[in-house]
Parts: structure tokens; C-alpha cells; sequence
């Protein structure tokens, strides 16, 4: 089983709206390019905590969440996403820096690997 990424623009929506009714130029939008992996399952998509610093995005609040550590409290951030052609407003779920981020993919790694040896034995 292999994981899919794709390519995808991560906007600020304030910038992007000031874009869309002519009052700010595409250039002067702050966003990013990131290299995302593609989860199905998940309800909402998780950004690093510097990348929402960076981007400016605006904090909607904060809801529970099953995440790869457990369930928690998380903030949600609202950003506009585009991947290829197309574009939509979503909150995201804000994350560790993403040297934290590492640390939380490997415990989950080792947490698969765990349960695929656990299922192999049945």
C-alpha cells in the first residue's frame, strides 16, 4: 500500500478575495506550494503551525479531533486550497512546527507497523 501526494496552492483567504474583486494583484497573494499527501479519510487537511504563521491564516476557533496522536483539541485555520484547477475554502487543522510533525509521522509509522504485524498473525 502506497501513499499518493499531489501538488497543491495553500492561499490566504483574506489576500485571495482582495485578488478575485481586482483590489490586489496575484503576485501580492501570499501562498504556498506544497508537495500534500492525499487522505481520504481524513475530515479536514492539516497545515504546520509556522506554514499558517506564514500564510497569515485566520483561526476560526478550536474542535475536536482524531488525529494521528489520539483525539484532541485543535484550532482550525481557513485558507484556499488549489489543487490543479481547482480552488476551495477550507479550514485546516493547525499542526506542530514541522519539526514536531516528523516526530508525530514516525510514532504513527511505528504504530502501523505494529498493527500490520498484529493483522499478519491472524
Amino acid at each position: 500500500m502506497g501513499h499518493v501526494y499531489v501538488g497543491a496552492y495553500f492561499y490566504n483567504p483574506i489576500d485571495y478575495t482582495k485578488y478575485i474583486l481586482g483590489r490586489r494583484r496575484l503576485e501580492d497573494v501570499r501562498r504556498i506550494s506544497l508537495r500534500s499527501l492525499v487522505d481520504t479519510g481524513a475530515t479536514y487537511p492539516a497545515l504546520p503551525e509556522d506554514i499558517v504563521e506564514k500564510l497569515g491564516l485566520p483561526i476560526h476557533g478550536e474542535t475536536e479531533a482524531e488525529t494521528a496522536t489520539g483525539r484532541e483539541r485543535v484550532k482550525l485555520a481557513l485558507a484556499i486550497i488549489q489543487i490543479e484547477d481547482r480552488f476551495v475554502a477550507s479550514y485546516g487543522i493547525v499542526r506542530p512546527r514541522e519539526a514536531d510533525v516528523n516526530e508525530v509521522l514516525q510514532t504513527y509509522k511505528e504504530i502501523r507497523e505494529i498493527a500490520r504485524k498484529i493483522l499478519e498473525k491472524k
